[in-house]
């Protein structure tokens, strides 16, 4: 009975190992983890198979493609960028509010 134990933590691990592709994907919410899966799983015994599950499972675009917030400027009725200081329209300054404030003062302070 002892001596059972070890080739199931061997398992384990190996397939720990072989899968850690699809675990990384997984847990960073990936949105191809399923494909990653599918290359993981169809073509991870091939070291080249394996490596670009890999690297796909670190590599996500979807934060790239996220549109930037907008508001309506209360002066001209013109949708411009929710972090706009002036509006590139009718020129004037729009109203402050506490998130942009503190990406204006962070701005400032990398900006000179």
């Amino acid at each position: 009975m002892e001596h059972e134990i070890g080739p199931i933590i061997l398992t384990i691990v190996v397939a720990g190992s072989y899968f850690l592709p699809t675990l990384i994907a997984a847990s960073k919410d990936h949105t191809d983890s399923v494909a990653v899966f599918l290359v993981n799983a169809l073509l991870g015994w091939t070291v080249i198979g394996w490596g670009v599950a890999l690297v796909w499972s670190y590599t996500d675009r979807s934060n790239s493609l996220k549109v930037p917030a907008k508001k309506t400027c209360p002066h001209c009725a013109v949708i411009i960028l929710a972090d706009s200081i002036f509006c590139r329209f009718c020129g004037r300054e729009q109203p402050v509010n506490q998130a942009a404030e503190a990406r204006r003062k962070k701005a400032t302070e990398w900006g000179g």
